[in-house]
């Protein structure tokens, strides 16, 4: 999969509910990964969804680039939050790249049960 700086083409719409709001990806690891996305454990931040949006100035309307909007539930307690990182460039997208891969391998594991019974 090649994973572009260009708006995610869906059809359904994910509520943001309670987010944090981060400039850029580097204070995203920071402030949220201790600093890397290895650090981030799936079982309290499990990442079900994830969106690229065109990123506009909220006082002059201009379009400034792109932004990323991760949804997570903390399964430990039951809690749905988001997180805004305002800023994503071409150059964030081999690390992004990698921090969807590992936590779409780890809903597969969630998954795993009704794969091998159902015999897919």
């Amino acid at each position: 999969m090649q994973l572009q700086l260009k708006e995610t083409n869906r059809l359904d719409f994910c509520e943001l509910g309670r987010y944090q709001d981060f400039e850029n990806w580097e204070e995203f690891k920071k402030f949220f990964c201790n600093g890397s996305t290895e650090n981030l454990k799936e079982e309290n931040h499990c990442l079900f969804r994830w969106d690229i949006d065109e990123h506009y100035n909220i006082w002059t309307g201009e379009k400034e680039g792109y932004e990323l909007k991760l949804f997570y539930i903390d399964q430990k307690l039951g809690e749905y939050h988001s997180c805004v990182v305002e800023q994503i460039t071409k150059e964030d997208l081999p690390e992004l790249k990698a921090y969807l891969q590992k936590s779409w391998k780890y809903l597969q594991s969630i998954w795993q049960p009704f794969l091998y019974r159902e015999g897919m």
